[in-house]
């Protein structure tokens, strides 16, 4: 029963529940991950800076329209729109492994720095039709284009599953697609097994 109204609860706060994904129990590093930030979970650590996402109103929280990387803004979506007029926003789908975390230093408990970060765009968590990479393991943050393969904006796409690795990072979405990151270059695909 606890771990079902935390999933209940959880998809209240944050707003990133996907219907094929209230099933899945939360992995212990988002649990401390909500536990321990509690209000601050849209504010990261980089090894670049702060990270924040800024919902319209300026605050943050999601559905956010901006994400800053030291008060600068790095990813802008202020009055975008899909194909069907629905305003875009940016969302941490909270049931996958959207987040490279590095090492965490001496007796600091839970995540270290933020090293990578998958985004997501859409006009609800119900609904995202893109994703975004964020990379911040160089000296300047990379973003990279959205990807998918949605190119008429009437998908919904779910991820499936994210393997991080140094060089290569393969992402699975739905449908199957499978993409390829490099480190600071742009995702590649949909690819093959």
């Amino acid at each position: 029963m606890k771990k079902l109204y935390f999933t209940i609860m959880l998809c209240t706060v944050v707003s990133l529940c996907h219907s094929e994904n209230a099933k899945r129990p939360i992995g212990p590093q988002q649990k401390v991950l909500l536990d321990e930030r509690g209000s601050d979970y849209y504010s990261y650590h980089t090894g670049l800076g702060t990270l924040e996402f800024l919902d319209r109103s300026g605050e943050r929280g999601t559905p956010a329209i901006k994400i800053l990387l030291n008060g600068k803004a790095i990813v802008n979506l202020e009055g975008v729109t899909d194909k069907g007029g629905s305003e875009q926003s940016l969302m941490l789908d909270s049931f996958t492994n959207v987040i490279d975390w590095a090492s965490s230093k001496g007796n600091q408990s839970g995540p270290g720095d933020v090293k990578r970060m998958i985004v997501s765009v859409g006009a609800t968590s119900n609904c995202v039709r893109r994703y975004i990479m964020l990379d911040f393991t160089d000296t300047k943050p990379f973003v990279s284009k959205p990807f998918s393969y949605n190119p008429d904006d009437d998908i919904c796409e779910h991820l499936k599953k994210v393997k991080w690795g140094k060089q290569e990072t393969f992402i699975d979405l739905a449908g199957p697609q499978r993409y390829l990151y490099r480190p600071q270059r742009e995702v590649i695909g949909p690819i093959g097994d």
